[in-house]
């Protein structure tokens, strides 16, 4: 039997990855792809006004609380220019008693153009 190439994501693109049957039993799992939501912005705020087994953003957090928002750096495809704005607009806190929190995990620190790039 011939080998196979699957591509791996990688950064911003793929390598080839090369399955060679008598090596291993290869099972290539690929993600379902759903449509993107209407209105993301509205599911967000249902989301934090009546969370899954927790009890509401706003009944959580108080207006002199100071809060840390925890998110990825560039190498995830988390949505930041979005969920940070729209998580601000939804606490019932100022802006400056947020601070934001980078998790570069073993990754270098972001430049300012990276975190440009991350959060718009």
């Amino acid at each position: 039997m011939e080998p196979s190439t699957v591509a791996i994501a990688y950064g911003k693109g793929a390598i080839p990855l090369r399955l060679e049957p008598g090596r291993a039993d290869w099972h290539v799992i690929r993600p379902r792809h759903a449509p993107a939501l209407a209105d993301p912005f509205g599911a967000f705020l249902d989301a934090a006004a009546e969370p899954i087994a927790a009890p509401p953003l706003h009944e959580l957090v108080g207006p002199g609380d100071r809060v840390a928002i925890v998110t990825s750096d560039g190498t995830r495809p988390v949505p930041n220019h979005l969920l940070v704005p729209w998580l601000l607009q939804a606490l019932p806190v100022p802006a400056e008693r947020v601070t934001i929190l980078v998790g570069t995990g073993s990754h270098r620190a972001n430049t300012p153009a990276e975190l440009d790039a991350i959060f718009g």
